[in-house]
């Protein structure tokens, strides 16, 4: 069976998503705050690294790209296009987006960076897309949204 693990999965594009793969016959494990997320997320065909936690995500993906085929990570644009009002969400979203790039040009994991807006979130619906197709497709490692739409 195609197991999905997902971070943050409480409210919002993470609880969508849980949702979304659940109808879809996968199983799903959420993964929160409080769990050992490394340990857990072992044996999943794809992990889903949604939840915001400073470092945190970096940390994760170290842990797991050797450990597991598929990870899908949430970025930010502010990683190129940085919040002056945040400036260390901004950063964090920058290193972030270049270890998923280093990850994915070793060619040993298939890494998803998705790069999203305030209104991206609004639209889970083509974000679960996009993850969908990447599956069938993962040569491709980022996607970057404007106004909710992919822009390849």
């Amino acid at each position: 069976m195609f197991k999905v693990c997902i971070t943050g999965t409480t409210r919002g594009l993470g609880k969508f998503l849980k949702d979304y793969f659940t109808k879809k016959g996968y199983f799903v494990l959420g993964l929160n705050r409080g769990d050992d997320i490394a340990n857990l997320a072992v044996g999943c065909n794809l992990f889903i690294n949604n939840a915001y936690d400073g470092e945190l995500q970096i940390e994760l993906i170290n842990q797991l790209h050797t450990r597991i085929r598929n990870i899908v990570v949430m970025g930010s644009i502010a990683s190129d296009y940085p919040d002056p009002n945040r400036p260390e969400y901004s950063q964090h979203k920058k290193e972030l987006k270049q270890r998923v790039l280093e990850i994915a040009n070793t060619g040993k994991t298939n890494m998803l960076l998705l790069e999203l807006t305030g209104e991206s979130y609004n639209d889970p619906e083509t974000v679960a897309k996009v993850i969908d197709f990447w599956l069938n497709n993962p040569k491709i490692t980022c996607v970057s949204f404007v106004h909710g739409e992919p822009n390849g």
